[in-house]
Formats: structure tokens, C-alpha cells, sequence
């Protein structure tokens, strides 16, 4: 039996082809999606596909998937420029590539230790920036003179205000030596607005001092987020 489908004379033929043509025609006319969503699912791109977020002048902003003419995958942010902004280590493929915070170096001499000797709360160090996270990580070392005790906590502010309240501590100091790496939550308080942190220490035991060294405070993300 023949194929049904093969057309019987050259008019159907013709009809077929220039059906065809309009259906091509009607395809490279419909507009692109310009607003769509996902709902209940999620988007994929396979097989070395990439996104790329281009603005109306042509300027490739965001690039997640293939990075560079090389093939490296990771995530690109640009300006309209092409300076590259923040992305992932193309390298490696693990960890961030640019967007690093600055890591400064500290005294670890003890001799320049910052000291407290009253049984009141004293500030040692304080910081301000912009809030970005609802958490701080902060980490220091202190130590007391031998049959002397301490305390050191963290204080904070949100909104730039007055107000100040404990969100970490107390944790005690001895003369062996305390390494303290704590995260604390910050006060509620809106995004980019600026918040205070102030590390502080008392001597709750002895004559003696209480010696302390920041080293570091960084915002991280809340539980969960990563």
C-alpha cells in the first residue's frame, strides 16, 4: 500500500508547501516571551547552555553558565563597561573569584593588647557599616593576668541609633587564654542602614587585667540561607 501522505498531483503539492511557508512566517513574526513565570517547577538550562541578561545597548550584565571564551563555567556580574564586578572562581570552581572583603592584619604582640581592669562593661573596639546581613561573626583572643578572671560580650545597634542591646555573651576569660569566634544576630533593622557593634570586656574576678585582641568582624548570612 502506498504512503497516503505523499500528494497525489503538483497543485496539492504546491498548496502544502505554501501552507508551510505561512506557518515559517508565522513563527518568525511572534514576539519573543516578554514576561513569563514559573510556577510550581523550575527552569533549566542543560548541555553548556547559558543566561545572559544584555541591556538595550548590547552590554552583557549577568552571565551565568559559560563565563569566557575558554568554556569556563561559573556566574558573571558586569558593569556597562564589562568590568567584572563579582563572580564565582572560574579556576577552581569553587569559592568566590572577585567580591573578596579585605582581610587586614592585626598586632599580635601581647604587649599591645588592649586592656581593661574595672569590673564595669568597657568598649575595647567598635565598628559601623551599612547592614547587609542579619548576622555578625566576630573573632578575638584575650587572656588575664594569672588569679584574675573576665568577661567579654557583644553590644549592638541597628538603624544608626542610640539604642544599644547584647547579642552575644558573656563568655569568661582566664589567664589560659580564651579564642573567641562567636556569630550573633543583629538587632532588627532595615537593609543598608547602618549598624554598630562594640566588643566588650570586665574583670569579674582578681586584681589584675584583662587583656583582649580583635581580630575580625564579617556579616554572614542567616541559617539556612546558603
Amino acid at each position: 500500500m502506498g504512503n497516503q501522505n505523499v500528494p497525489r498531483d503538483e497543485n496539492t503539492l504546491k498548496r502544502r508547501l505554501a501552507a508551510l511557508e505561512k506557518a515559517v512566517q508565522r513563527l518568525q513574526t511572534t514576539p519573543r516571551a516578554g514576561k513569563t513565570s514559573i510556577s510550581g517547577g523550575r527552569f533549566e538550562i542543560l548541555d553548556g547552555g547559558t543566561l545572559a541578561v544584555v541591556d538595550a545597548a548590547g552590554h552583557t550584565l549577568l552571565t551565568a553558565g559559560i563565563v569566557t571564551a575558554g568554556g569556563a563555567v561559573g556566574i558573571a556580574l558586569r558593569d556597562t563597561a564589562g568590568n567584572l564586578l563579582l563572580s564565582t572562581d572560574w579556576g577552581s570552581g569553587d569559592g568566590t573569584g572577585l567580591g573578596w572583603p579585605a582581610i587586614p592584619y592585626t598586632p599580635t604582640d601581647f604587649d599591645t593588647f588592649k586592656q581593661v581592669n574595672g569590673t564595669d562593661w568597657a568598649s575595647v573596639m567598635g565598628a559601623q557599616a551599612p547592614r547587609q546581613h542579619n548576622q555578625i561573626r566576630t573573632s578575638a583572643y584575650a587572656y588575664c593576668d594569672a588569679g584574675t578572671t573576665g568577661d567579654l560580650r557583644i553590644e549592638a545597634t541597628a538603624d544608626g541609633g542610640a539604642t544599644w542591646s547584647v547579642v552575644g555573651g558573656p563568655w569568661p576569660v582566664t589567664a589560659t587564654g580564651t579564642t573567641l569566634i562567636e556569630t550573633c544576630p543583629l538587632p532588627a533593622g532595615a537593609w543598608g542602614s547602618l549598624s554598630g557593634m562594640a566588643l566588650e570586656a570586665r574583670r569579674t574576678g582578681g586584681t589584675g587585667n584583662v587583656y583582649i585582641q580583635p581580630y575580625s568582624v564579617v556579616g554572614v548570612p542567616s541559617a539556612g540561607t546558603l
